[in-house]
């Protein structure tokens, strides 16, 4: 790289008049020259585009080796690389880029689900029967299927790989990494886990402010996915997450949320430019690594889904898990706390017991 003026340039290594083959410095002819028609101006400093470059042809017998602020516009012997440039016109600096309207970029956009949040709590749900890809070799596949026999994952269809809750009594953060998540076993460790993270230290009525929220919320993503046939969220994560702070200064509580996303979250059917309460229960599908859609070519694949043209399972099965769990909560609750334990959702409680008992729709998903 040299610096000429204000503007640094950035000089391409492979090309063939990167540096004078003596080792001299070009500096003695000052200014860059080119016969392409991209020039661009900045003072008294002349540059040209790499699109314009791919366009000259210049003459392989007379090498002009003098020092250029620009590209080479030589070809090597070796095969150019610039025939790239083709597609994606690249201006010589940063500088120029701004000023290009039809210079196109890609990027990944990553969203902080926790902004504007005091307190986020936060807790990552493995979900599904099945935690490999179709591509994973024999000695993963095992692996994973290991995993899952000796934790919740094959008996709920989920499983807990970490949390953090605020807890408003010590004013302190609780922590569980994913190692406490395979040890967790089915029944009231799983059911003592879920509750602990609704729980803010102070009031047990916080769990069950939370309850009515996220059964209508998984109720919706359950649906979503029912729909989706021939799709595979092997080891996707499912991630719960609130504002665990209780201050009455009634900052945080509501805020124009403008989701980095294109469309609604995940288990929201309008777009979420509305205000949203941060304290309220909210879920976001993540970690798709490994996932599998009806236009995946996976016939050749190693461990292709055994149900191909079926919805998902295993993660079906880990929602109704949660449901489930999460309605024993609500009754368990309501009865330490001298209410009606025989209130709304209890004969849905039932009803998921009983298909949770006849039915073992995660294996569909393996």
């Amino acid at each position: 790289m040299s610096k000429t003026g204000d503007l640094k340039y950035f000089e391409e290594a492979d090309d063939a008049d990167y540096r004078r083959e003596d080792g001299k410095g070009a500096k003695e002819n000052g200014k860059a020259s080119s016969e392409t028609n991209g020039h661009y101006k900045n003072g008294d400093e002349e540059g040209i585009f790499e699109s314009d470059i791919v366009e000259s042809k210049p003459d392989p017998h007379k090498l002009d080796l003098s020092y250029s602020t620009a590209c080479s516009t030589v070809a090597s012997e070796l095969p150019s690389p610039t025939v790239e440039f083709r597609k994606i016109p690249r201006p010589v600096n940063p500088k120029e880029a701004k000023s290009q309207r039809d210079r196109i970029e890609y990027f990944l956009l990553l969203e902080d689900l926790t902004a504007g949040m005091k307190r986020p709590c936060m807790m990552d749900l493995k979900m599904g029967t099945r935690q490999y890809g179709v591509e994973a070799t024999p000695k993963k596949q095992k692996s994973q299927q290991e995993k899952c026999r000796t934790t919740t994952s094959q008996e709920l269809g989920v499983r807990i790989c970490g949390l953090q809750v605020w807890n408003n009594k010590t004013q302190s953060y609780e922590f569980q990494d994913k190692y406490f998540g395979r040890r967790v076993k089915a029944g009231t460790e799983f059911q003592e886990a879920l509750q602990k993270f609704l729980y803010n230290g102070v009031d047990p009525q916080s769990i069950l402010r939370h309850i009515p929220v996220i059964l209508r919320k998984l109720a919706q993503l359950e649906n979503i996915v029912q729909g989706l046939r021939g799709y595979r969220f092997y080891a996707a994560s499912l991630l719960m997450f609130y504002d665990g702070d209780m201050s009455n200064d009634g900052a945080g509580d509501e805020t124009a949320y403008e989701s980095a996303t294109d469309a609604a979250t995940d288990t929201e059917d309008a777009p979420r430019r509305r205000k949203r309460n941060l304290k309220e229960v909210d879920f976001k599908v993540a970690d798709f690594a490994n996932s599998v859609t009806p236009f995946d070519n996976i016939d050749e694949k190693p461990c292709p889904p055994q149900h191909p043209g079926e919805s998902d399972g295993g993660f079906l099965k880990g929602l109704h898990s949660l449901k489930m769990y999460f309605l024993q909560i609500q009754r368990d609750v309501r009865a330490e706390l001298g209410l009606d334990p025989l209130g709304r959702g209890v004969q849905e409680l039932h009803d998921l017991e009983a298909l949770h008992i006849e039915e073992d729709i995660g294996m569909v998903s393996v």
